[in-house]
């Protein structure tokens, strides 16, 4: 689909970024009617985690909540960088690799949408049919867009996520902490 997308005529297929608003807001919906947010931050708690106190870290998780859709977005220009950078002599350029990962994250918000079942199901078991899903189908869309193997689609997607998150986390905690230090600074000045 992608390659006919960005080759064969894009009108035929609904654009990219319609999709990822549509599927955000599923996901946004799966948020505010499922226990996943509790889980994931009971989850980053981890069991002897003082987390639980301060008023920073209460800020923190309620402005993650607030702007989950802005956090999943940031997510996909650090994607396609390393994905461009992986498969730069493939003749794909950095604006393929955006549209490539936004299609990505539109089947990952849609296989999102599976948390709503957490009533049922065990979270933890939910947690890693999502990450089983979203592993495979980006190898899947590195091997078709790329023409690659198996073996090395598998490596760079393992690769890519890894990367990925380690330079994702390094600019949300700095986000994360700008908001926090012009927060506490605004609260010093209001009172």
């Amino acid at each position: 689909m992608l390659r006919s997308s960005l080759y064969q005529g894009r009108l035929d297929f609904t654009p990219p970024i319609r999709l990822l608003l549509v599927t955000t807001t599923l996901v946004l919906i799966a948020f505010k009617y499922s226990s996943v947010n509790q889980f994931t931050i009971e989850t980053l708690k981890g069991p002897d985690s003082s987390l639980s106190s301060g008023e920073a870290s209460t800020y923190v998780m309620k402005m993650l909540e607030d702007y989950t859709n802005v956090v999943l977005w940031l997510f996909i220009p650090c994607m396609a960088f390393f994905s461009w950078l992986f498969n730069r002599k493939s003749g794909y350029n950095y604006a393929e690799n955006l549209v490539l990962n936004t299609y990505y994250t539109v089947f990952v918000n849609i296989i999102f949408v599976m948390f709503m079942a957490d009533r049922w199901l065990n979270e933890s078991f939910l947690m890693a049919i999502y990450l089983i899903a979203s592993t495979f189908h980006y190898m899947l869309c590195l091997r078709g867009l790329f023409q690659i193997s198996w073996l090395k689609s598998l490596w760079q997607t393992i690769l890519i996520f890894l990367i990925t998150l380690f330079f994702y986390s390094i600019i949300i905690t700095i986000v994360i902490g700008i908001v926090i230090a012009y927060s506490t600074n605004e609260g010093q000045i209001s009172n």
